[in-house]
């Protein structure tokens, strides 16, 4: 049990009230007051937070920090032990009187905010607006916090979700903006515009957001593949090259700036894995020249950029196999973003340049 009995004496009789006074004001006996300050009982939290003001303290200087933080941390395991098991024994009557006591701390914000996100009571009762007001809490709170597992972005990712739970769409969009995280939740956004009605949003948002994961999986694919490089396992370069392709190809238009990028990426991979496999990498080396030279819009597409990715993956070849196509390559797709049709003689130097290079590995 917390020992603030000794607190609350010291604070009456620094004021000079009497425990008949104190009683009186609090509307308790004096009875209570007196098994409070030898530590016989403790005050419940209203009480609590009522002495705190009565005296014009904090509640955290009230029950003592170091107590305090102890008495928090068994608090805070309770709750989190219960909200695992799905057991949800504090009721949010209970939850909302310590959300006032420790109003001020992150760890219980936290914790509570995280529980009520999914309390349900058998009749269905659910208490989302006091889940909410304790995860905004410990935002304003957040440079308490010293858990690397929780962060800023999965507090506000929780409360966008308790804003779509409340069916407040118009404010998890506002709420999406006004914290610069529109470009990670575009599919939030078509969900809370399709709850608007707005049709038009709800596709152009979702779109956005398709685009962006299926982006981040593909180029998840490459870090894969320079693994695999790494280690000379070209057989699994090849597999998941022309997996990466051909899920491009299937959902993209090849107009698209960062289409291009990623299709030259894949298939120089699997030329490369191709190239060492002794296969056919005329048909890649076509791909590749023929996607470099697909007319776009100039104000959209820049050849540096092109020329800077499909670089980086050659300087990974490179490194891996031994062999120098860098600047051979850089200089034949500053030719092929110059020529429409012309794969022939692009393809013919090709073939030159990397015959010589393996005739090199062999001799």
């Amino acid at each position: 049990m917390i020992q603030i009995g000794n607190r609350i004496k010291e604070l009456r009789i620094a004021k000079k009230i009497s425990q008949e006074k104190f009683s009186e004001d609090l509307f308790v006996t004096s009875s209570a007051v007196s098994k409070w300050e030898n530590n016989l009982s403790y005050p419940d939290l209203d009480k609590i937070v009522d002495i705190a003001n009565y005296f014009k303290v904090s509640v955290d200087y009230l029950l003592d920090y170091k107590i305090k933080d102890n008495h928090i941390d068994d608090l805070i395991s309770s709750i989190e032990t219960s909200y695992k098991e799905k057991t949800f024994i504090y009721k949010p009557e209970e939850l909302e009187k310590l959300l006032k006591v420790y109003s001020q701390n992150f760890k219980v914000n936290y914790y509570i905010g995280k529980y009520l996100s999914f309390y349900r009571d058998p009749s269905g009762i659910e208490r989302f607006d006091l889940a909410l007001k304790a995860l905004e809490n410990a935002v304003l709170l957040f440079s308490q916090n010293n858990n690397k597992a929780i962060t800023l972005y999965d507090l506000q990712l929780a409360i966008i979700e308790l804003y779509i739970r409340m069916r407040e769409p118009q404010k998890a969009i506002d709420f999406i903006d006004q914290n610069g995280l529109a470009l990670e939740q575009q599919i939030t956004k078509s969900i809370a515009y399709e709850m608007l009605k707005d049709h038009d949003k709800v596709l152009e948002h979702f779109s956005n957001g398709f685009i962006l994961s299926l982006t981040r999986i593909i180029n998840g694919t490459f870090t894969i593949m320079t693994s695999f490089f790494e280690n000379k396992n070209y057989d699994e370069v090849k597999k998941i090259a022309e997996w990466t392709i051909n899920l491009i190809e299937s959902l993209v238009t090849r107009e698209s700036e960062w289409a291009l990028q990623l299709l030259n990426n894949a298939t120089s991979y699997l030329m490369f894995a191709k190239y060492e496999l002794g296969g056919n990498y005329l048909e890649e080396l076509n791909k590749m020249v023929y996607y470099a030279t697909v007319p776009v819009d100039p104000k959209s597409f820049k050849t540096d950029t092109l020329k800077f990715n499909y670089g980086k993956s050659l300087s990974i070849f490179n490194t891996s196999s031994g062999t120098n196509l860098y600047e051979e390559a850089i200089e034949q797709f500053q030719y092929a973003t110059r020529f429409d049709n012309k794969y022939k003689l692009l393809l013919d130097i090709y073939e030159k340049r990397i015959k010589n290079e393996r005739s090199k590995l062999k001799g």
